[in-house]
C-alpha cells in the first residue's frame, strides 16, 4: 500500500500518520530510498511500513488529522526579545 505525501508534510508527519510513531520515520525512509531529513515534495508516493502504535493511527484516521509541520528557513520569521533591534522593531519606554 502507499500514502501520499500532502503540502507541508516531513516523514515525520508521515510516519506518526501511518505508522503511530516517529520511529516508523526510519523504515519509511528505507522502504522509500529517502533521507529523513529531506523536504519531501507534496504528491509525492510513498510505500507503506508497518504500523507500531494502532490505537494512534486508529486515532488520526477517526479525526482525519494529516499532520504537516513542514518549513522552510524562509517561512520561518524569527521573533522574540533575542531577535529584536532597540528602536527599530523594540521600543524602550
Amino acid at each position: 500500500m502507499e500514502t501520499i505525501v500532502l503540502e507541508g508534510q516531513s516523514l515525520f508527519d508521515v510516519a506518526i500518520q501511518e505508522c503511530g510513531s516517529v520511529e516508523g520515520a526510519f523504515a519509511l525512509a528505507v522502504a522509500n530510498n529517502v533521507s529523513i531529513s529531506n523536504e519531501l515534495p507534496s504528491s509525492e508516493s510513498l510505500t507503506k511500513t508497518a504500523i507500531t502504535a494502532k490505537r494512534v493511527v486508529d486515532y488520526y484516521n477517526q479525526k482525519e488529522l494529516k499532520p504537516a509541520t513542514w518549513s522552510t528557513a524562509k517561512e520561518a520569521k524569527l521573533t522574540g526579545i533575542g531577535y529584536m533591534t532597540i528602536e527599530e522593531n523594540f521600543t524602550v519606554k
